[in-house]
């Protein structure tokens, strides 16, 4: 199964056979890409938070339907997104089973072409979730006005004070030793409080303490057991601010 990486309504196939750490790489710069946006476009901004600012959820099944040639699916519980698997997302768009790691944009593009509305969650795997909400993370901490309203609930993470210069946030993946699949999310130096756990992941040399903050178990995906996030392959990026424009080069 080929992976694609879906911008707007934009397909890359990627073929290369890198390690883990090209990987979340390279979803590290798809969450930079949607902060970008977040800041930049009211329309993606506006439903990006209304999605992300949803409660906690079950996952949902798509199964293809033999007699009419379509699929049958249970994605439509209340919430902004909700948890399946890329050959799931995929057989909504009536699409081949790929494994696709989409930006909001994409993500948005992909719902509308599965017919589904404001109303309907957004259905994505852990490698789209993970991007997502931490670019929203991002905007609401980095971004937003100092003075807008309170908001809370943010995939089960919120702040005392809304706009925090302080937070950070990273993109993590692990790939359990000897498994065939590997589970993105997210990891901020807050403590996100329930329904997340409180799980713990120290630097290296004493240096920052990261918790774990997993969109994909929030919105549906069966949460691992608390140790899982330290066995095997274990690799971050962080999602620094300054990072987002590149260098500040003179003309």
């Amino acid at each position: 199964m080929s992976t694609h990486i879906r911008l707007g309504a934009h397909r890359i196939e990627i073929r290369s056979k890198g390690s883990l750490k090209d990987a979340c790489d390279l979803l590290g710069g798809l969450t930079r890409g949607n902060l970008r946006t977040l800041v930049s476009d009211s329309s993606i901004r506006a439903e990006g938070v209304r999605r992300a600012l949803s409660p906690a959820i079950g996952r949902c099944y798509v199964k293809h339907d033999v007699l009419s040639g379509g699929v049958r699916h249970n994605c439509n519980g209340h919430s902004g997104f909700q948890y399946a698997s890329d050959e799931e997302q995929q057989a909504l768009e009536a699409c081949p089973a790929r494994d696709v790691w989409s930006d909001l944009g994409g993500l948005f593009a992909g719902h509308a072409k599965a017919g589904r509305g404001p109303d309907d969650p957004v259905v994505a795997d852990c490698d789209d979730l993970a991007p997502a909400a931490l670019s929203v993370a991002g905007y609401l901490a980095w971004f937003i006005d100092r003075d807008a309203p309170e908001l809370a609930g943010l995939g089960g993470l919120s702040y005392d004070r809304l706009h925090d210069d302080h937070a950070r946030f990273a993109v993590a993946i692990t790939h359990p030793k000897g498994a065939n699949i590997a589970h993105a999310y997210g990891l901020t130096n807050r403590v996100p409080p329930a329904p997340q756990p409180r799980i713990a992941l120290a630097s290296a040399g004493g240096g920052e303490t990261w918790y774990v903050w997993d969109p994909a178990a929030h919105w549906g995906m069966n949460r691992p057991p608390d140790d899982f996030y330290r066995k095997g392959e274990l690799v971050g990026f962080e999602i620094r601010r300054e990072d987002l424009h590149g260098l500040d080069l003179a003309l």
